[in-house]
């Protein structure tokens, strides 16, 4: 009977122990907020961002993704709760095997995980309360893509700030068709870009890139054309004195480069008698077998020849150029048309320059969206939920049974054999 009571005893003082250790186990460790989160677009297998930049970790928890996470929870935002948000790579139970595998076979091959845990810390420093903790692990889903499309998004340009650095009306008429073209290859040149990264794709208009390219192109090739022609035709500037200036310079400018011009190609040519006199004659074997004499020029002479030649095209062109801006001046010293003729070509130049611009500007419009549709469509599963947020312990019931077990276990053997021992002393 005695010996039941101890044992007895030696149970509940197990138990106990157990408890106490699993509970101190449980309120030292700390309770939080989980969730999984999958990425994928292009570049993420390779540790990088769409942009090409380096893919980071810990940006996916910086202060500015947690301040979009807060907006779209419909939360304020407060700075510990970056401290709160952690992310925890999630590895394939195989990767270490296959890291060694790659590298036995002589590849450099780095794992970069696409999909990570995010755990929100509940109570402690940080006081967040887990209804809080919930709503953010429930929102940051949403919030990072928004922040990942915004700073991520390739290519993306934006036309209006682009195209509106030109402020048409701080030029005279004459550099106008030079101003417009810029605008179109600005836009020509975006438009590639969309359509080399995904040619086949069409929005929900029915409009691929390719056909906003060609559709804008038409007011370059009738709109813009009509505008050039009403400037050459009357030969409008808004400050005549001062473009009687200005070519004036540009003649000037030139001619000292067709001086220049002329003056190399003749140094150019003088080089060239001076390696041509230099020539040395070789003895080389023939088809028959025979030697026969060959004359071999300085190494320097094709490149000397070369020289020479763009000299001369150089001035050509430069030549043609000057017989034109002349042939304008002397057009503006003796206009064709009258005062009222020209004010009249003035007026619709500006009307149809004025409905150009809002007509770019309606295209650029349009294809904003299309791209917009276009990147809301290639990045709209770059961010996924890959698990819903759920509470997570310091320990699950399987772990807390297991560790109560093994105490319990060792604290009742150890007590057993500690009873023994004092009876036989």
């Amino acid at each position: 009977m005695k010996i039941h009571l101890e044992s007895k005893k030696i149970f509940l003082i197990a138990a106990i122990l157990s408890l106490v250790l699993v509970s101190g186990v449980y309120l030292v460790g700390e309770v939080g907020v989980s969730t999984g989160i999958s990425l994928q677009f292009e570049g993420v297998e390779k540790g990088l961002n769409p942009d090409g930049t380096r893919f980071s970790y810990d940006e996916m928890v910086s202060e500015e993704v947690v301040q979009t996470v807060c907006q779209v929870a419909g939360i304020p935002y407060e700075e510990h709760y970056v401290d709160a948000l952690k992310v925890t790579p999630v590895l394939p139970a195989t990767i270490l095997e296959t890291i060694q595998e790659k590298r036995i076979e002589g590849e450099d091959y780095t794992y970069f995980p696409n999909e990570f845990t995010l755990k929100v810390a509940v109570g402690g420093e940080k006081g967040i309360d887990k209804k809080t903790a919930l709503t953010l692990a429930e929102s940051y889903q949403r919030g990072y893509s928004i922040y990942f499309r915004e700073k991520f998004t390739y290519p993306f340009m934006d036309l209006d700030q682009l195209i509106g650095y030109f402020d048409i009306k701080a030029y005279d008429f004459p550099e106008y068709e030079v101003l417009f073209n810029s605008r179109y290859d600005i836009i020509y040149s975006y438009l590639r870009v969309l359509e080399n990264d995904d040619p086949e794709f069409v929005s929900s208009e029915g409009l691929s890139f390719a056909d906003l390219r060609e559709g804008i192109a038409l007011t370059q090739r009738f709109d813009l054309k009509r505008i050039t022609a009403l400037i050459d035709t009357y030969e409008l500037s808004k400050d005549i004195e001062k473009l009687r200036i200005k070519y004036a310079y540009m003649i000037e400018r030139y001619e000292r480069s067709a001086n220049t011009d002329a003056q190399n190609y003749t140094i150019s040519q003088e080089l060239l008698d001076i390696a041509e006199s230099k020539k040395q004659t070789v003895m080389v074997p023939s088809g028959t077998g025979e030697m026969m004499a060959i004359s071999v020029l300085n190494s320097s002479y094709d490149q000397l020849a070369s020289d020479a030649t763009n000299y001369q095209i150089s001035s050509s062109d430069i030549s043609h150029n000057i017989d034109y801006i002349k042939k304008q001046l002397d057009e503006l010293e003796n206009p064709k048309f009258s005062e009222f003729q020209r004010a009249t070509a003035i007026r619709q130049t500006n009307e149809e320059v004025a409905a150009l611009e809002k007509s770019i500007g309606t295209w650029v419009t349009r294809i904003t969206q299309v791209a917009q549709e276009y990147f809301e469509d290639k990045y709209d599963h770059a961010v996924t939920m890959a698990g819903p947020a759920k509470t997570v312990y310091p320990l699950s019931l399987t772990k807390a049974l297991a560790i109560f077990i093994l105490v319990f276990a060792t604290v009742t053997l150890g007590l057993f054999r500690f009873t023994k021992e004092d009876k036989l002393l």
